[in-house]
Parts: C-alpha cells; structure tokens; sequence
C-alpha cells in the first residue's frame, strides 16, 4: 500500500472581503487519486482575526500570539527578503 499526498492552502485573492481560506488535499492510494478541499469557516482571515483582537480587548483574553513571537516573525521575514536579495530573486521587496 502506497500513500503519497500533497497539502495546499490556498488564499483566495485578498481584494475581495470575506473569501475563505481553504486546505486542499490530493491524496494517491494505491494509484487511486481523491482531491478534498476543507474550508473551517466562511469567515475571511481578517474577520476572525479582528473578532479575536476585540475579545483580547473587551474580555481580558490572553492573545495566542505574543509580542516576543511578533517580533520573531519581523526578524524571520527580514531574513527572507536578504536571503531573496542574495539570490537576485527579481521580486517586489520593499523595505
């Protein structure tokens, strides 16, 4: 029994409010392919994130995310964009 699979997460595009982001998985067994697409919620990723920063601020609630792994997160894409900028990726980069 042979099991390959492939994960995607796809973003629909950003200029349209309240697409949902959706987990595409392709799944091969045993030369049999099947394709399922998981959509969690028909909430856009910006709506979810304001209603949880609203509930950090209203109710107390502990963000999941700190301002340590914020700043992790800065330090992770400046290290992309100079790592993009050694290989002469032709890309947007502003900085």
């Amino acid at each position: 029994m042979k099991l390959m699979f492939q994960l995607k997460v796809q973003y629909n595009t950003p200029y349209i409010r309240h697409l949902p982001t959706t987990l595409q998985v392709g799944e091969t067994l045993n030369g049999n392919y099947q394709e399922k697409i998981n959509r969690p919620t028909f909430k856009d990723p910006y709506t979810i994130e304001l209603e949880n920063f609203y509930e950090v601020v209203t109710k107390g609630i502990v963000p999941k995310t700190t301002p340590e792994d914020f700043k992790e997160d800065l330090n992770l894409f400046s290290q992309i964009i100079d790592a993009l900028k050694q290989n002469n990726v032709n890309t947007f980069i502003h900085r």
